[in-house]
């Protein structure tokens, strides 16, 4: 076969491979476009419920109460004492863990937090609360078995 003499048949298979090959191609960018798409628009969905979620120290309520009163006790270098905790001081620590195991249990069961946005946001808070609740969550741990 002489490629510079195509019969009738031969050109008509030539287009159609070349049809088929430009469909191929075509559908595959669409669909790899349309995951991408779709991936970014999942990832603003996590981000705007992570600062949606965690808006919610900072409003009025148990949970806002109980960061400002970790707040002040960061800032005075307050020592938990487990054993002769105050009930009012227990009520703003069991606010802050369960509000910090929701947001953590979000980030890293049911991945609907964003991780990173989480650790820019408020890991320096987390790790401050942690610090000082350290020391508390063990004893409370050992006592509750």
């Amino acid at each position: 076969m002489d490629l510079l003499n195509f019969k009738d048949y031969d050109l008509l298979i030539v287009t159609i491979i070349g049809a088929f090959l430009t469909f191929v191609i075509n559908s595959y960018l669409q669909i790899r476009t349309a995951k991408q798409n779709a991936a970014l628009q999942r990832a603003e969905i996590k981000r705007a419920q992570t600062f949606q979620l965690l808006s919610r120290i900072f409003e009025p309520g148990p949970v806002g109460d109980a960061r400002l009163e970790m707040a002040r006790w960061v800032a005075i270098d307050k020592v938990i004492d487990h054993d002769n905790l105050d009930p009012k001081d227990d009520k703003v620590i069991l606010s802050i863990i369960d509000f910090y195991e929701f947001v953590c249990e979000g980030a890293l069961v049911g991945k609907t937090v964003d991780l990173d946005l989480l650790n820019q946001e408020s890991g320096g808070r987390i790790q401050r609360y942690y610090l000082l609740l350290e020391d508390y969550v063990e004893k409370r741990e050992k006592k509750l078995g």
